[in-house]
């Protein structure tokens, strides 16, 4: 009988087994969402910023287009010849409607200018900010370098704007550059509105899993002490108490050596009762087992 107690022992834990069962669940389902969660990001914040490349490459290539054009259009009849080629871009209506709906269109660029090769904006989405000189800013293809813990700490760094160029000509010779800026602060705001959408719906399955946890933990924690009740039971010298076995998992053949250990000592206090058998092999019996 001392290996029955010691077994029931076992089965007592500090915070007891169903506190255990359901916090072990609900902490992988955590660590399955937290996993999900990362992919997803990552993933997201990917696509974002390769989609928002690509479409300030396609706008500085319009840009580009726009004004070669505009520089090879001929003077007026009857005029002094054409304007500066300056001139001539400042005033391209299609330029301008390209500045004004590449802008509309994606939230991540933060603006678009024709570039003289001093660095002087002889157009721009910003109208006051023509006749003065930009800076130099980084590459946009920057923005695409390294890996995912890269890209989120320089999106959710300072902000800062990256440039796509394009270079410009004119009658063959070098006449500026198109930029098209992109904006981290813009692309951290796309980045966030399209994981709401994603943050919804794991954190909706964050839930179901934490209460089907919850519930097979329940159950789990139920057989078990159907199974410690079974024991108990034994110990008390109740042989003729029967375990319901369950399925084909190792909590119903436990449950099968149960009962077949009740029949055993039952039988066996039966002989003892009609003198077949002594009490000191009933003990020694029931102690084997």
């Amino acid at each position: 009988m001392m290996r029955l107690t010691r077994l029931t022992g076992l089965t007592r834990l500090p915070f007891g087994l169903r506190a255990s069962l359901s916090a072990s669940m609900v902490g992988l389902a955590l660590l399955v969402s937290l996993v999900g969660l990362s992919v997803h990001t990552a993933l997201t914040m990917r696509a974002v910023v390769t989609a928002s490349s690509e479409r300030a490459r396609s706008v500085a290539q319009q840009a580009a287009l726009l004004a070669g054009r505009a520089t090879d259009e001929p003077g007026e009849p009857g005029g002094q010849g054409a304007p500066p080629a300056e001139v001539m871009v400042r005033r391209d209506r299609a330029l301008v409607a390209l500045f004004e709906s590449s802008l509309a269109g994606d939230p991540t660029l933060f603006d678009v200018g024709v570039f003289d090769p001093d660095g002087y904006a002889i157009a721009h989405s910003a109208p006051e900010r023509r006749g003065r000189r930009q800076p130099a800013r980084p590459a946009a293809a920057e923005l695409g370098r390294g890996d995912v813990l890269a890209q989120a700490l320089r999106l959710l760094g300072p902000p800062r704007t990256f440039d796509e160029v394009v270079e410009l000509s004119a009658a063959g010779e070098p006449f500026g550059e198109v930029r098209v800026g992109v904006s981290t602060a813009l692309l951290r705001e796309q980045v966030l509105g399209s994981l709401k959408a994603g943050l919804w719906v794991m954190g909706v399955a964050l839930l179901l899993a934490i209460v089907v946890a919850l519930g097979l933990a329940q159950l789990l924690s139920q057989r078990v002490r159907t199974v410690v009740t079974g024991l108990q039971r034994l110990q008390e010298g109740e042989f003729g108490y029967r375990l319901a076995v369950e399925g084909g998992d190792e909590l119903a053949v436990l449950a099968s050596s149960i009962n077949e250990l009740g029949e055993r000592l039952q039988a066996t206090r039966a002989r003892a009762a009609a003198g077949d058998l002594d009490q000191g092999e009933l003990l020694q019996a029931t102690d084997r087992m």
